[in-house]
């Protein structure tokens, strides 16, 4: 999306939404009217027909364009008393209603959009709590917005040079990831997870409200509950859906809930024949036995793994330091052969500290673990007063 004038059907538009293509192949969307572009490329989850494309115009007040699943549309559009066979006509309806502020934080899913009201001249944009889908923006030098699931696609629709962001770039090698909103680039920045910002067309210029979404409740008191909750609504779709499957806890869990709910699920596992000390094909295919499901491997090597990593960051226009990257493309290229949708064991070790950098944190979270430092101190300073060496 973005308010350059005369955007649509441009030369740099159409290279623009070419460059997000593979995150929706199923349809290409536009739409353009006081002096804003929308476009949308489709990926067909739930809502496979019009009442799914985008971007979505049925009020030619409001414009939505609008990336992910939300889970519970369903009972959210019983209480906004609407008929809706999509999450994008759900969406849609609050932002018709002007009612953001009431409903975002009960959006149970992964999600990126952007609404425009054309009367009012406004902008809402927001992205899921856990920042699960991208969402960039940029401030072009003429005053104008442009909005984007990619950094790639922002760097399209302007002539101008991208400059790099010597902070932004500190920040990233020292931690391996961008924060506080920003990019590798000084005039790109991300809407941050659990954000919720609105833009105000003025005189001046666009003027940004920022909101913080808040996290709604758990849906069930136990972890297992959560789990195995997470998955059914995760499972929701109009079409088929996989598991991607290591030999891990976490995939094996969300794998086996999935196999119980939707009986013959296809699971999809990475094979490394030349590093057999980290391949976990052998358990995996164990467990895949074990569940009844429908198995894939997928064989990876250190040499096809190796060309990818300029065509990721081409794609995404950033760099990335999480060499998991790698595998995992060669693992969706596969996954997308068979199915639209897949799901996998990410973030149980964040969320349960099962990384050893996590002990560090416990020991200093410890009761006495302050006067424990305190007393080496002591000690410390005590021995180098000390005349002979204590054997």
């Amino acid at each position: 999306m973005t308010t350059l004038p005369d955007a649509l059907g441009s030369e740099r538009w159409e290279r623009a939404l070419a460059s997000i293509a593979s995150r929706g192949p199923d349809a290409t969307g536009e739409w353009a009217s006081d002096g804003i572009s929308f476009g949308h490329q489709r990926l067909s989850i739930i809502g496979l027909g019009s009442e799914g494309a985008q971007p979505r115009v049925t009020d030619p007040e409001h414009v939505l364009v609008f990336n992910g699943e939300i889970y519970n549309f369903r009972e959210l559009a019983e209480e906004l008393g609407i008929a809706a066979r999509s999450d994008t006509q759900v969406l849609y309806e609050i932002g018709r209603r002007g009612e953001w502020s009431r409903w975002i934080r009960r959006l149970r899913g992964m999600f990126a959009f952007v609404h425009y009201h054309q009367t009012a001249k406004a902008l809402t944009v927001a992205r899921d709590p856990f920042g699960i889908k991208p969402l960039f923006y940029r401030h072009h030098s003429d005053g104008s917005l442009s909005f984007a699931s990619t950094v790639a696609a922002l760097a399209e629709l302007s002539p101008m040079t991208l400059a790099p962001s010597p902070v932004a770039l500190t920040g990233f090698l020292a931690n391996g990831v961008f924060s506080h909103g920003t990019t590798a680039f000084s005039e790109i920045s991300k809407i941050e997870p659990g954000v919720l910002k609105k833009w105000q067309r003025t005189e001046r210029g666009w003027v940004v409200k920022r909101q913080q979404i808040e996290l709604s409740g758990w849906p069930s008191e136990t972890t297992s509950g959560a789990l195995r909750d997470s998955v059914a609504a995760h499972l929701v779709a109009d079409v088929e859906v996989g598991v991607l499957l290591s030999g891990g806890v976490d995939s094996t869990l969300i794998a086996a809930l999935a196999a119980e709910m939707s009986p013959g699920v296809r699971t999809f596992c990475l094979t490394n024949p030349q590093s057999p000390a980290i391949d976990e094909a052998a358990l995996a295919r164990h467990n895949a036995s074990l569940l009844g499901t429908t198995h894939v491997e997928v064989p990876v090597t250190p040499a096809t793994l190796a060309d990818r990593a300029d065509a990721l960051i081409r794609s995404t226009g950033e760099p990335f330091s999480d060499a998991a990257y790698l595998p995992l493309s060669a693992l969706s290229e596969v996954v997308a052969e068979h199915v639209k949708v897949a799901l996998a064991g990410e973030g149980a070790d964040e969320l349960f500290g099962g990384y050893r950098r996590y002990d560090v944190e416990r020991l200093i979270d410890s009761p006495g673990f302050g006067s424990s430092v305190r007393m080496a101190g002591r000690l410390a300073a005590f021995d180098r007063r000390w005349p002979h060496p204590v054997s």
